[in-house]
């Protein structure tokens, strides 16, 4: 079985990077600190918005992740059931100069070795209340909550990632499909189809393999003493 929480908010909003949030999301440049009046300003319009998420509950972080049984085949990785029978394969692609990297170097290929994969959302329940704000002509409100709910998904990211370290010692990278290591983002659909988080945490999937609710996040968590990220071209 899968391991599937909610946590609270205030576990997962000090893993978001506030440098990033402030330059990303509300577009405030560098001193982040109070001799810089934007950031003042920013700060003070996020901090009432982040005590009225935490004290009425209005993110509420979830997940489901698990741990499965792995082996590598070339660039194959190959899932197992924990009865070991094979019940889903991910191609990836290989480096064609460097080190001629692929992830499946950093599985086990004569023996069963493991890998997780999670799926995490903050953003259940936050549509209609965007709506509900705009329509109150509360924009910044409305603005500042929607950067915080996407934001807050990536620390969410880190917190399952944390866990699923202490899970399993050893180095760890995580990769979410879609992206240069594992660009086929179908495979989403594979990933869907072995962890469920429809049925855990109300997460879908859509046609063009999109996450619903907005704010959802999904990877792959891969533990070898040699695990490192790498370039594809």
């Amino acid at each position: 079985m899968p391991i599937v929480k909610q946590i609270p908010f205030i576990d997962v909003w000090p893993l978001v990077n506030t440098r990033f949030f402030l330059s990303h999301y509300l577009g405030v440049k560098p001193p982040y600190d109070q001799s810089n009046p934007k950031y003042e300003q920013a700060m003070s319009s996020v901090s009432p918005v982040l005590d009225w998420i935490a004290q009425d509950k209005i993110i509420i972080p979830k997940m489901v992740y698990k741990l499965f049984k792995a082996r590598s085949d070339g660039d194959d990785l190959i899932i197992f059931n924990d009865k070991e029978n094979e019940i889903e394969r991910f191609l990836f692609p290989r480096q064609s100069q460097d080190e001629r990297l692929s992830l499946t170097d950093f599985v086990a290929a004569d023996q069963m070795d493991s890998v997780a994969f999670f799926v995490g959302t903050t953003g259940q329940g936050i549509a209609p209340l965007i709506q509900q704000l705009n329509q109150e002509a509360e924009y910044v409100k409305s603005h500042i909550l929607t950067s915080i709910t996407l934001a807050s998904a990536e620390g969410l990211a880190q917190w399952i990632h944390n866990a699923i370290n202490e899970m399993k010692s050893g180095k760890t990278i995580r990769v979410s499909f879609g992206y240069p290591m594992c660009p086929d983002l179908s495979y989403q659909k594979r990933l869907f189809q072995i962890l469920k988080p429809e049925k855990y945490i109300n997460v879908s999937l859509s046609d063009s393999f999109m996450m619903s609710p907005e704010a959802s996040v999904s990877a792959m968590v891969i533990h070898h003493p040699n695990a490192r990220y790498f370039n594809i071209e």
